[in-house]
């Protein structure tokens, strides 16, 4: 996965640092690393490009970090990445980058970012979709989406005031098995959001649904493991889902 720098860690080490000279390490700006929410986002879905912005405080604050040094209680907020949110508008492989840029007179660059646009969902309500992605020579992430329908619900309280909700008509969500052990790979991050959503389909009619999107990265350890996507890496499963094991 693309390696982030700290930018916390990088400037307490260019303040207590002694044996090297600040404006030569900033006459030396790394790349900077641009990383991707989602590897491969569908067609007018929404996904984030972001970066760490530690080389460039550095730029800014290099008049002052000799004269400084980080507070104990420090809120870590200069570890924050810059994001910017964007919508795939065409289907198959992208790159971005390298993207130049100048700060205090210095030519920076980015890398370059690789993902791939795919079909956007059907207009159904109700389904659950499983893809792996390679994300790079040694390392891959497996993505899920569910949606649920929901139905409407109200409940009339004391006052005669009526409260309006929906609910899912199934709570058996489908989850990733976090804690399953294979043999050569590591699970190193995970995340699962869960949203209300809708949709028209071309007749008009609108679908209320949950949608689970769940996304797991892992990094093969070993090079000649054997990873294949099986069913028991999954949690939920429907009887109904045909699972294709995926190498």
């Amino acid at each position: 996965m693309i390696k982030r720098l700290s930018s916390c860690l990088l400037i307490v080490a260019v303040i207590n640092s002694h044996a090297q000279n600040i404006d030569s390490i900033l006459a030396n700006p790394p790349v900077m690393e641009l990383s991707i929410s989602n590897p491969q986002p569908r067609l007018g879905e929404e996904f984030t490009i972001s970066y760490n912005p530690a080389y460039i405080q550095l730029q800014l604050f290099k008049s002052v970090l000799g004269k400084l040094e980080p507070a104990d209680d420090n809120d870590g907020s200069h570890d924050k990445e810059f994001k910017l949110a964007v919508k795939a508008t065409k289907l198959g492989k992208e790159t971005i980058g390298p993207l130049p840029f100048t700060i205090n007179g210095v030519s920076c660059k980015t890398n370059v970012l690789s993902y791939e646009v795919v079909n956007p969902l059907p207009e159904v309500n109700e389904g659950l979709w499983i893809r792996k992605v390679s994300t790079g020579d040694n390392t891959f992430c497996i993505i899920m989406e569910q949606r649920i329908p929901v139905e409407a619900m109200k409940r009339k309280t004391a006052g005669n005031e009526v409260t309006y909700w929906n609910e899912p008509v199934d709570r058996n969500q489908v989850k990733i098995n976090y804690t399953r052990t294979i043999e050569g790979v590591r699970s190193h991050t995970s995340s699962t959001a869960t949203s209300e959503k809708y949709l028209y389909t071309k007749e008009g009619k609108r679908l209320d649904f949950q949608l689970i999107f769940s996304m797991a990265n892992y990094e093969i350890d070993d090079p000649s493991a054997n990873v294949e996507l099986t069913k028991d890496w999954f949690i939920n499963l429907p009887p109904s889902y045909k699972f294709n094991n995926t190498q």
